[in-house]
């Protein structure tokens, strides 16, 4: 059995997270089993349908300092934690979207004795240190690892090489598809039968880009009495975004669902997905909502490999919130003239299945061969 350790924060329900609990379903694992080493010392949303498939799950704190003294403490934790586990794990998968901590973490990998060290990209801009980011890219891209992105985006932002390989971020996607009947149950529990319902899943922070969506729906809601913003998801800026939607007075018409299980289901009861954010390396949400049979709205700036379906609508990132207003407003029409279906078949042609995604995952894993 070749057993797989990792390098994550916590086991949320977030893109990068959700990815590797799609592969850890699906994986043979008899043959590959994974342990998760987590720098935030709390239950992760997943923590117990891990320890149901056989996993561990190990945790470990980095410190909160900053400058030089703090980030060579935190270098030495990694490197200490990753010592206590390399002679019973085979491969450390280390995922991150800086190449800053992608090196010194992958160093640390190495030099606490990985047998093989797996580097992952999960996106494709980030918020912090971006000139820090730049000086570590060349570094990560020539270190006897092996380099994995979500998308081409995603690994030529961490990437100064061509040498990687894209594993898409696959989904189960039977989970998804379009059903009548569990629309009908979502839009009565939650009171929307009549409703024209806006949806977005995200984390409530900055890339995610609530504070747009606050004010497109709000200039939008003046319009159509019938509309109302379904936010699921949680984060730091949630309670901002409460207070937000109480300053635009629209906030008896925004529902903030919190962390859900349930997303397959709540994607049936909407009628678009409004998925504006700064960046992504793919944005795994937004494959699910195409599934369901969504029209969709993004960002220009998001990956190409997100537009599957024919009913995707995008905008400039810096857009008059009229034009954002006015996308919505072809989104319903299309919702209105098209009979809604999944688009299972095309998601799968476009590679985005997990049984693909996981066969190509378990290939890398089985190769004897670092890769240089």
């Amino acid at each position: 059995m070749i057993k797989v350790l990792h390098y994550v924060s916590i086991m949320n329900r977030a893109g990068q997270e959700t990815f590797l609990m799609n592969m850890y379903r699906k994986i043979d694992r008899k043959k590959i089993q994974f342990g998760f080493l987590c720098t935030v010392d709390e239950e992760g949303d997943y923590d117990a349908e891990i320890k149901e498939l056989g996993g561990e799950i190990y945790h470990f704190s980095l410190s909160a300092a900053g400058g030089a003294a703090g980030q060579i403490k935190n270098y030495k934790a990694v490197k200490h934690a990753f010592r206590k586990y390399t002679d019973e794990y085979d491969i450390i998968h280390i995922h991150n979207y800086h190449a800053f901590d992608m090196t010194l973490s992958a160093i640390a990998a190495l030099r606490a004795g990985a047998k093989k060290v797996v580097v992952h990209s999960h996106n494709s801009s980030a918020d912090y240190h971006m000139e820090l980011h730049k000086v570590f890219r060349p570094i990560i891209s020539h270190l006897p690892v092996t380099r994995l992105a979500c998308t081409q985006d995603a690994g030529k932002w961490m990437y100064t090489t061509n040498d990687f390989q894209v594993i898409s971020n696959g989904i189960d996607v039977e989970k998804f598809k379009y059903n009548s009947k569990i629309r009908d149950q979502v839009r009565t529990e939650l009171g929307l039968k009549e409703k024209f319902v806006i949806g977005h899943v995200g984390r409530f922070e900055t890339q995610k880009n609530h504070e747009l969506i606050m004010k497109v729906f709000s200039q939008y809601a003046k319009e159509d009495e019938e509309a109302v913003l379904l936010l699921v998801g949680t984060g730091s800026l949630q309670d901002k975004m409460k207070a937000t939607a109480r300053s635009l007075k629209i906030e008896d018409r925004v529902n903030f669902l919190g962390v859900r299980s349930d997303i397959n289901d709540l994607y049936q009861g909407m009628d678009l997905f409004f998925f504006p954010s700064l960046f992504e390396g793919l944005g795994i949400v937004a494959i699910e909502a195409q599934v369901a049979g969504l029209p969709c709205i993004f960002t220009k700036t998001l990956p190409k490999e997100l537009d599957i379906s024919d009913e995707i609508i995008r905008c400039n990132l810096n857009a008059g919130i009229e034009e954002w207003v006015a996308a919505i407003k072809k989104a319903k029409n299309l919702s209105k003239t098209s009979t809604r279906s999944d688009n299972i078949e095309k998601v799968r042609n476009a590679g985005f299945d997990a049984e693909y995604s996981m066969t190509c995952l378990t290939k890398v894993y089985l190769e004897k061969e670092q890769k240089k």
